[in-house]
């Protein structure tokens, strides 16, 4: 096929559009719900809100707290103490578990091992043995 053909503008329209037809947002939790809308509202004015089984609870209030500098930079009031309260909430109750088989590919656990004739403060970290490669 020859550069320029309107059939070949046809393939990549078609092509564009399945590709953006896939990266929609996923619905969030309880969309109904005050907590889920006061999450879209606030966190998502400025980027997508984001689904809350993709993250622990834990690593939703360390993003959260570090969205308020952002969004004071931004010219946007910060959350309340309350609007806080409630998205951590909503949050929390729809986050990834360490248990839950949507997590993220295990990573190699780091060990502490002290150096050999010195103290626990000498320590150094080190990655377990991976096996070489085949």
């Amino acid at each position: 096929m020859a550069r320029g053909t309107p059939l070949g503008g046809v393939w990549l329209l078609a092509l564009c559009a399945a590709l953006l037809g896939g990266c929609r947002a996923a619905a969030l939790p309880e969309p109904a719900s005050p907590a889920a809308r006061l999450y879209a509202k606030r966190c998502g004015g400025c980027h997508r809100p984001y689904d809350p089984g993709t993250m622990t609870a834990a690593m939703w209030a360390v993003q959260v707290d570090a969205m308020a500098p952002r969004m004071r930079a931004a010219g946007t009031v910060p959350l309340s103490v309350v609007e806080r309260e409630q998205i951590l909430d909503y949050l929390r109750r729809h986050a990834l578990s360490n248990s839950d088989s949507r997590s993220a590919p295990a990573r190699p656990s780091l060990s502490v091992v002290p150096k050999p004739g010195g103290s626990a403060g000498g320590a150094k970290e080190q990655l377990p043995p991976t096996k070489p490669p085949a």
